[in-house]
């Protein structure tokens, strides 16, 4: 099971008469959630955001608009029929990569008006904009505006100049709630190396590698349990809570080898 833990580096503009726009990410889970809040003052009226990540790891899912924001028109894709002026179909939200690659381009925007009877009126000023699932590993997910497509567009027509990143988030391999090995995680510290690919393999050390370095660290806890004093969590392999026999067959399995 995976989890994503959150490092915001969320920047806050201002466009003229306004107050400061934010960016912001959230997860459950391997799913990540990009909202938005305005403040008091001029609602964006356009994303376009470009999604990259790091490490090897997919978007596994297509992203799909929040149904209660408002923001659901992908301006870049859409089919305006010249003679009745409707939008005869929306296309697609991703402009390249997408489900299976490692980076998707999103546009979204609202299409209200006073006088439009389906969309009469604004979204709300703050609120989910959309949501995408990644695949499982550590990885570095970020989202930056689209320069070429104005990145965000405010309903004066002025771009807000977001910048980038807009955030940053780290997909981490840690136990979530429900996972058998949650409550011994909780015992041992919430250790940062039960978050990573490696440790599990045999890497108490940290360096990548599972090999003689590592077994030095595997004696000097040997025996200890969580709460220990010589308990070492990065030598706990099997997450048990313990450093005994039973962590002994991961590093013997995995030795001599890199981390993926």
């Amino acid at each position: 099971m995976k989890r994503i833990v959150f490092v915001l580096a969320v920047l806050m503009l201002a466009a003229p008469a306004m107050a400061a726009l934010s960016v912001t990410c959230s997860a459950t889970g391997t799913t990540v959630t990009v909202s938005y809040d305005a403040g008091v003052g001029t609602l964006p009226r356009a994303f376009a955001l470009d999604i990259s990540l790091s490490g090897g790891a997919t978007i596994t899912s297509e992203p799909a608009a929040s149904p209660t924001a408002d923001y659901y028109i992908y301006p870049g894709s859409i089919d305006v029929n010249e003679t009745t002026g409707n939008v005869d179909s929306y296309g697609t939200p991703v402009a390249i990569g997408g489900n299976g690659t490692s980076a998707m381009t999103i546009e979204m925007g609202s299409l209200h008006a006073p006088t439009d009877p389906t969309h009469p009126n604004p979204p709300a000023s703050s609120g989910t904009l959309f949501t995408f699932d990644v695949s499982e590993g550590d990885c570095t997910v970020t989202i930056t505006e689209n320069a070429a497509r104005a990145g965000v567009v405010m309903e004066n027509g002025s771009e807000s100049g977001l910048g980038s990143p807009v955030c940053t988030t780290a997909v981490l391999t840690c136990p979530q709630s429900g996972d058998p090995d949650y409550t011994a995680y909780g015992n041992a510290g919430s250790p940062h190396s039960w978050c990573t690919a490696c440790q599990p393999l045999g890497n108490a050390n940290g360096d990548g590698y599972v090999d003689g370095a590592d077994v030095p660290m595997l004696i000097a806890a040997f025996g200890t349990a969580c709460g220990g004093g010589s308990y070492n969590a990065n030598a706990d392999f099997n997450h048990d809570c313990y450093v005994d026999g039973a962590d002994v067959p991961f590093l013997i399995a995995n030795f001599g080898t890199a981390c993926p």
